[in-house]
């Protein structure tokens, strides 16, 4: 059976309404929800500069299955813009071109 995207346009004109606004933009909802797939299309929106970046957040990539899980994503991605991986944890652990750094430090460098 083929994956089917459901697109949900109007969560993420929503979404998109507060993109360069200095608040913290948190998606919840029920588990197989939509959520990272709203997130993804998220991500690909360019930024206010008209620039592309991605990021994936995770609360903490220690273990090596949790690690393989929140790369993979954007080491899928094929192309040169900007790859962050966005962690509670302070040791950096960037790969393959994607910069992993802590999510605190960088909301307070934005």
């Amino acid at each position: 059976m083929k994956n089917k995207l459901i697109e949900r346009k109007e969560y993420l004109d929503k979404l998109l309404s507060y993109r360069d606004k200095d608040i913290i933009k948190v998606v919840t909802g029920l588990r197989r929800s939509g959520k990272s797939t709203l997130l993804e299309l998220f991500r690909s929106v360019k930024n206010g500069n008209g620039e592309i970046e991605y990021y994936q957040v995770s609360w903490e990539i220690s273990s090596t299955e949790t690690k393989e899980r929140e790369f993979m994503p954007l080491e899928t991605v094929n192309d040169n813009y900007p790859k962050f991986l966005l962690s509670t944890e302070s040791f950096p652990q960037s790969r393959a071109g994607i910069i992993h750094k802590n999510v605190f430090e960088w909301l307070l460098d934005k």
